[in-house]
């Protein structure tokens, strides 16, 4: 629980001052937290607020004439001043897609729809429109085109295109008092009767329903969690922040058992969604005179409006096509079965080209279904250097490809027939030849190994070298010069004679 002081002067006791409790804000439910508090009572009295992509809130204040930018850290700055009145407290303050800040300014007559930059500039005027008279609040809202819904004290909204063309939709209650973008472009909206318990909602065709009745609470202000479809409303009756929402799915409100309380002892001017300050999830933020709440634990939205709305502009939604291009499946005919599959991304819808990345990017149902081989065996490389594999897609994914990787190859080893050099030959070794003679004393060799040139056999001065392959030796083998035969038979035949003489 937040408890806060205010100094307050003691009747009768100038100077005198005593600190007195403003507001006990209590926490009911479990799923989230009051992130921060954060004083604004030096720019009271307050009124619209919004939250922008990065977690900043921008809201109304200075009596209602002058917009603040209040930043992740806490800080508060001017954003400009002197701009008119958004009176009564309950102004809505919107950013829009051209991020610029929207609201209705209701002191003048016809009310003007401003828009400022958030940088301070004022832009020029978009359109008028016939409120009823000064000094009321106005409800403010945008559709998926970037269309300005707004109201204040007629029976009807009046509806702004981004040229500035003005329409009406009428819908029976008077004094619209506060507007809420819901799913598919539905619009949420309460009247100013201080005794209204309901809140009425508008669907795209222009009928309207009650959403919801809450006897004794006086719905106002509202934002809605578009992720959960959750709608958070300021109870006035009851200083209470609520939350509705159709918890079992049956498309009515019980107020019983689907409305609940979220806050109490407060009744902000303003609520709004946006991301957390922290960046991490979404936040409902609360602003009432004095200070901002921000109630985390929401999960982050990806910017989905509904099933019915072409989120990343590529002619389909989830739930058809868009057959007029107008931006969403609203329209009579394009509820089909060729929905967008994945409404955040324009690269997918149905017939879109199918790449190979492991995502159904035509929504047929089937992912790489183009590509038959892929995850099939493979190998890459030969001999010693082959590895295995699968087919994968290829980098650019526009194919498959293998991803097993060659291996280096090595010098080739003979005899043990494997292909080291990976070049799909196995031992590849150079022959020996028949060898050289080395004279009488020694045959050539059978089969040199290559480091000997000739075969395997060099004759140098009478030395025979060979490499004997058989056993690994490598012997030199050591000849002597021998006389010729014939030199011999001569030899012998002279010694005869001389024998022959000596015994006659």
């Amino acid at each position: 629980m937040f408890r806060f002081y205010r100094a307050v002067p003691l009747s009768g006791l100038a100077g005198l001052l005593w600190l007195a409790p403003v507001h006990a804000q209590t926490l009911q439910v479990s799923d989230l937290q009051i992130a921060r508090r954060v004083d604004i009572s030096a720019y009271e009295p307050a009124a619209g607020a919004t939250v922008g992509p990065d977690g900043v809130v921008y809201f109304i204040g200075a009596s209602q004439s002058a917009i603040y930018r209040l930043a992740t850290d806490d800080t508060i700055t001017l954003v400009v001043a002197n701009i008119g009145r958004f009176p009564a407290g309950r102004s809505d303050l919107k950013l829009g897609r051209d991020s610029l800040l929207y609201a209705l300014k209701t002191d003048t007559y016809p009310a003007e729809v401003t828009r400022v930059a958030l940088d301070g500039t004022v832009q020029p005027l978009l359109a008028t429109i016939d409120d009823g008279g000064t000094g009321n609040a106005g409800g403010l809202d945008f559709d998926h085109q970037g269309n300005v819904y707004t109201s204040d004290n007629k029976n009807y909204i009046s509806v702004v295109t981004p040229a500035g063309q003005v329409s009406q939709i009428p819908i029976g209650i008077p004094d619209v008092d506060e507007i809420e973008r819901g799913i598919d472009d539905s619009l949420y909206f309460t009247g100013n009767d201080a005794n209204s318990p309901s809140i009425t909602r508008l669907d795209h065709t222009g009928a309207t329903s009650t959403f919801v009745t809450i006897p004794g609470k006086n719905a106002a202000a509202m934002a809605l969690d578009f992720v959960t479809n959750t709608l958070y409303a300021v109870a006035e009756h009851s200083n209470e922040v609520l939350r509705v929402r159709d918890a079992n799915g049956n498309g009515s409100i019980e107020p019983s058992t689907e409305v609940e309380v979220v806050l109490t002892d407060t009744a902000p001017r303003d609520i709004a969604y946006g991301p957390s300050a922290s960046g991490s999830g979404y936040s409902i933020y609360a602003i009432d005179d004095s200070s901002i709440f921000e109630l985390s634990g929401l999960a982050t939205w990806d910017r989905d409006l509904g099933p019915h709305i072409d989120d990343d502009h590529d002619g389909y939604c989830e739930s058809g096509a868009d057959q007029n291009a107008d931006g969403d499946c609203l329209d009579g005919g394009e509820d089909t079965l060729d929905g967008d599959c994945n409404d955040a991304d324009p690269a997918f819808f149905p017939g879109a080209a199918e790449i190979c990345d492991g995502i159904d990017n035509d929504c047929d149902g089937t992912a790489d279904e183009d590509f038959p081989t892929l995850g099939d065996g493979c190998s890459s490389g030969v001999g010693a250097c082959e590895n295995t594999g699968f087919m994968v897609c290829s980098s650019d994914q526009l194919g498959v490809e293998c991803d097993a990787v060659a291996g280096t190859p090595t010098a080739e080893i003979c005899g043990n027939s494997e292909d080291e050099d990976c070049d799909g030959a196995v031992d590849e070794c150079s022959g020996g030849g028949a060898g050289g003679a080395g004279g009488t004393g020694g045959a050539g060799g059978t089969g040199g190994m290559p480091e000997y040139d000739g075969g395997g056999i060099e004759a140098d001065g009478g030395i025979a070298k060979k490499k004997i392959s058989n056993d690994g030796c490598n012997c030199n083998l050591t000849s002597r010069r021998q006389p010729p035969v014939s030199w011999l038979i001569g030899l012998a035949a002279v010694g005869l004679i001389r024998r022959r003489r000596r015994y006659r």
